[in-house]
């Protein structure tokens, strides 16, 4: 079964409530029990937690700070068997955090060891 990383960006930061944060976990609960959440988390900013190693022409950089472009708060890792039960998914998860955009990447199956 394909399995996906979904980024999480809201379109404004707030503190959920507690109810708000137990519907949640409930929702994510079912999810897991149905085997299409395996797992989940939170993402620090990236601008104070984050950054960047690179290498060009074979010298390796380091910069502090995330990407710039990059906003995501929250991730997970998903599995669907259909690219509809993956949005009818993602739909439920986007009802309980509310606006904002949830990325999607199918996720390739590292080569046999």
């Amino acid at each position: 079964m394909p399995r996906y990383l979904a980024l999480y960006t809201p379109d404004k930061s707030a503190q959920p409530t507690p109810e708000h944060m137990h519907q949640m976990g409930e929702m994510m609960q079912r999810q897991m029990q149905a085997g299409k959440l395996i797992s989940t988390g939170g993402l620090k900013k990236r601008d104070t937690h984050g950054l960047r190693v690179s290498r060009r022409n074979g010298k390796t950089s380091v910069e502090e700070g995330g990407a710039p472009w990059a906003a995501a708060s929250g991730w997970a890792i998903l599995q669907a068997n259909s690219r509809e039960e993956l949005v009818a998914d993602i739909e439920e998860f986007l009802a309980f955090a509310g606006d904002g955009v949830s990325e999607i990447i199918e996720l390739s199956e590292s080569p046999p060891q």
